[in-house]
């Protein structure tokens, strides 16, 4: 299977954090927009900025141990 781009929906990044869809509304950072994203272990839905998603963590997640609390 080809590699998806990280800002395509279905994209899964290594904290299992899947693109659902982009809001198409400005991001916080430079000419980005916000994608939003769901969290696989638990469902929890949040969005990030398009440069955010290969390295983005659910804010619910602990940045220690990077588990669903």
């Amino acid at each position: 299977m080809a590699a998806r781009g990280t800002k395509q929906v279905g994209y899964k990044n290594r904290s299992d954090q899947v693109v659902l869809r982009t809001a198409e509304l400005p991001g916080n950072d430079h000419n980005q927009l916000v994608y939003g994203l769901r969290c696989i272990p638990c469902g929890h839905e949040h969005g990030a900025n398009g440069s955010d998603i290969f390295s983005a963590v659910a804010p619910h997640m602990t940045l220690v141990r990077q588990v669903c609390i």
